[in-house]
């Protein structure tokens, strides 16, 4: 979109909080039994969750949308309205999930938003009246707990999305569609990747064949590189006893997003929610001295976050990831330079990956605002200075953000645009000036004084799952030939054919190329047109001619044209060669 739809985000969110109220309202005159849930605006568009006796089918959201559109012809104006309690209890008397909501509101003035004769419970900013809501569509349903709770019922949500003007929402529409041809989830089953089973759980994936030899070639790319750079790798448990989470501070600041303990020998143990602890403990047994630091510590570490059944969504959100995790441990003069060699490396991951649309944000405490941050002001700032003069020092742009920071220290996010310009966190690097106090890791300075590491938690790729789904939407499947499940399709015209591609694909496999065959008896047409869908890279027929002359014909993808009289060495040196250029 040429112009931004929104000037700001606090107008996006009562604009789409808006529509909520006006599809809340739509849904209550064509169903009046219908009892009502929350209606947010959300990261994109809004929802509203209702409870209804007959459940809603696909066909009931032309008929929402249409009461929608005699709603903001009427052109009601949205009053806010104040009720004691008991008023509002009384009012609420039919509507069990607003009553249970009510409990949660302070005080004794509760607050409602009205438009025409329609009234609900909100204390969220909205716009002056339902006639500005010009654009809007209903997108989809969805099951949803209430209050995200799997004990408690289960209610359908309607999901939406609202802009000023149908130009705006023609142009939305058109990038879902192309947004869903890029569905990392359809690619990933059409190339046979990943897989989501019923069976094993949400947002835990079974990593197939394809998917598994692309993500290990990430994880062999990352793991020399950091070697390269520096860094030491190590291997870490998945489950830990609960004193080492309380020590972290994880189990006071986190316990909500871990999975419950598990009963062993008299003591709890935990699926751990990350790998920093585990590096924590190593950290003791290698480091006394300054002269030991800078240690970088990196693993591909596997880690479980108990995120909401509903929330699980792909590969963008799992529950059980592994993470592209390194913890450097420097003094305090060091700390500019590890953060600038973070940076650096940043920036030669994304070169090779041809990602572009990047950005870094500078994450900082709101101390204003209710969460509270360990340490003081101060310790906060010169931890944010350091990631300031790095990135100068870097040639790095900095955007800096208040109440973005974790509870730690302040952080780096890297900010990325997807092919469809949507903006998303990749990965971070966040400098932890608390944790090294709270365990006790110690070193011995230059004075023979004791002190405290800076911690540099770092991940470049973030985790390999979210990455990988990345990959996926910004190459719509067809990944580069380094990164290819399946480098080269070989193919033959008939099967007097076979005994000789054998001997080429025995070639090709020594020479370290992922190839595949297929010897059927379909056309050539058939298997060629099998190849594309697949998106291999190359495609080498083979025939009697190319027999009788020992050579191939060599197809590349996203071309028609065939180049005849290819000797198999020339192929091997030339994908050898593009493979090596990461290309």
């Amino acid at each position: 979109m040429e112009k931004a739809p929104f000037v700001s985000e606090a107008e996006k969110k009562a604009f789409w909080h808006s529509t909520s109220h006006i599809l809340a309202d739509a849904v209550k005159r064509l169903w009046p039994d219908v009892k009502l849930g929350i209606g947010p605006a959300i990261d994109e568009g809004f929802y509203y969750d209702f409870s209804k006796k007959e459940p809603f089918i696909e066909a009931d959201l032309a008929k929402i949308e249409s009461m929608m559109k005699k709603i903001t012809k009427e052109d009601k104006l949205f009053k806010e309205v104040f009720m004691t309690r008991k008023e509002a209890e009384k009012f609420l008397k039919d509507e069990p999930y607003k009553l249970d909501l009510l409990k949660d509101f302070p005080g004794n003035k509760v607050s409602f938003h009205q438009h025409g004769n329609f009234i609900d419970m909100c204390n969220t900013p909205v716009v002056k009246s339902t006639g500005q809501i010009k654009a809007f569509k209903l997108l989809n349903l969805a099951a949803a707990y209430w209050r995200g709770d799997s004990t408690k019922p289960q209610l359908q949500r309607i999901y939406g999305i609202s802009f000023p003007n149908k130009e705006q929402l023609d142009e939305y529409l058109k990038l879902q569609a192309e947004l869903e041809k890029r569905d990392h989830r359809k690619i990933g089953k059409q190339l046979k990747l990943f897989h989501l089973a019923e069976e094993v759980g949400p947002g835990l994936p079974l990593w197939l064949p394809n998917g598994e030899t692309v993500r290990q070639v990430l994880l062999n790319y990352m793991r020399d590189l950091e070697i390269r750079h520096g860094y030491k790798y190590v291997s870490t448990p998945h489950i830990t006893k609960s004193q080492l989470y309380l020590a972290s501070g994880h189990l006071p600041y986190y316990k909500d997003d871990m999975y419950p303990p598990m009963k062993l020998d008299n003591e709890e143990y935990y699926l751990r929610p990350m790998n920093c602890p585990h590096h924590h403990m190593i950290y003791k047994q290698l480091v006394t001295s300054y002269r030991d630091l800078p240690l970088r510590l990196a693993e591909a570490g596997s880690i479980y976050r108990k995120e909401a059944s509903g929330a699980a969504y792909g590969l963008m959100r799992v529950r059980g990831m592994t993470q592209n995790d390194s913890h450097n441990y420097c003094t305090k003069a060091q700390t500019k330079e590890e953060i600038v060699r973070v940076i650096d490396l940043f920036k030669e991951v994304y070169s090779v990956m041809g990602i572009k649309n990047f950005w870094f944000r500078l994450s900082l405490p709101d101390f204003k605002a209710k969460a509270k941050f360990g340490g003081d002001a101060k310790e906060w700032e010169w931890a944010a200075q350091q990631i300031r003069d790095a990135a100068k020092d870097a040639g790095l742009e900095l955007r800096e953000v208040v109440g973005e920071a974790a509870f730690y220290g302040p952080k780096i996010d890297v900010q990325i645009k997807n092919v469809l310009g949507r903006e998303e966190s990749i990965a971070t690097a966040q400098v932890d000036i608390m944790v090294a106090k709270r365990m006790n890791l110690n070193f011995v300075n230059e004075k023979n004084e004791v002190e405290h590491p800076v911690i540099i938690h770092r991940a470049i790729l973030g985790s390999y799952e979210r990455f990988m789904a990345f990959l996926i939407e910004n190459y719509a499947g067809a990944f580069p030939l380094w990164l290819a499940p399946v480098q080269v399709k070989l193919l033959t015209f008939t099967d007097r054919n076979q005994k000789f591609a054998e001997k080429i694909e025995r070639q090709l496999k020594d020479a370290g190329i992922r190839v595949e065959s297929d010897y059927s008896n379909s056309t050539v047409e058939y298997k060629v047109r099998n190849a594309e869908l697949e998106k291999v890279p190359y495609v080498l027929v083979i025939g009697d001619k190319e027999e009788k002359n020992n050579t191939v014909a060599v197809r590349k993808r996203g071309t028609a044209k065939v180049q005849f009289g290819v000797t198999v060495q020339n192929f091997i040196e030339l994908v050898m060669g593009e493979v090596g250029k990461k290309k």
